[in-house]
């Protein structure tokens, strides 16, 4: 393991250890990664399960975003979306929804 990556360990395991101890409720970096993650690849399955293979533009799209809020955006704009492309095109496909990540049509022939 790298000194930094040791470090990093370390360092969390502390910090919950004194959150316990101190009755804290927090989410640590570890366990919100999880969950971004998690989202991440829930959206993707989602994706596969509807339309197949999902391009590698539209998974670095969906790899890209952290905010649990948008990934909330694109999970609903994936089970709405009637194809791959509409998915991939961005806030202007998604009027009201405040889907907020960017176009990937023009990537992988995605645009026709």
């Amino acid at each position: 393991m790298h000194r930094a990556g040791y470090f990093e360990v370390v360092f969390g395991m502390r910090q919950t250890e004194y959150g316990m101890e101190n009755n804290m409720a927090h989410i640590t970096t570890i366990e919100r990664l999880a969950r971004q993650e998690g989202r991440q690849d829930g959206i993707l399955d989602l994706l596969e399960v509807r339309f197949g293979e999902t391009p590698e533009a539209i998974q670095a799209q969906v790899r890209g975003v952290a905010a649990p809020a948008e990934l909330k955006a694109m999970l609903l704009k994936a089970a709405r979306a009637g194809s791959l492309a509409e998915f991939a095109g961005g806030p202007e496909q998604c009027a009201g929804s405040g889907c907020g990540f960017g176009t990937v049509t023009d990537q992988k022939g995605l645009n026709g």
